[in-house]
């Protein structure tokens, strides 16, 4: 076998050896984090005015209308508060108001 020959061998043994080898996979990308700020509407957050105390020479109807009136001011202020809690789950689940 000549030089050229032989050269010419080599040349494609290493060529070909290098077709066997693989290039290394590419890192795999991170992936995308949507963040969503789950804040309640300022309307769900509003205070509301507690009910007025009976003041000076009050009956014992007053006192019994003002703690209805209490009662009822509570049960409400409970009612928003599940509604604000509701709102942040439905948030946190990736519902939008607009999808119900």
């Amino acid at each position: 076998m000549t030089l050229p020959r032989r050269s010419a061998a080599i040349g494609s043994l290493l060529a070909l050896a290098g077709c066997a080898a693989q290039p290394p996979e590419p890192p795999l990308a991170p992936p995308i984090v949507t963040l969503v700020a789950c804040a309640a509407p300022a309307a769900m957050t509003e205070p509301e005015a507690a009910p007025e105390r009976p003041a000076g020479d009050y009956t014992q109807r007053d006192v019994a209308l003002y703690v209805q009136a209490l009662h009822r001011w509570g049960g409400r202020g409970w009612q928003r508060l599940a509604a604000v809690r509701d709102d942040a789950a439905r948030c946190r689940a990736g519902v939008d108001d607009n999808d119900e």
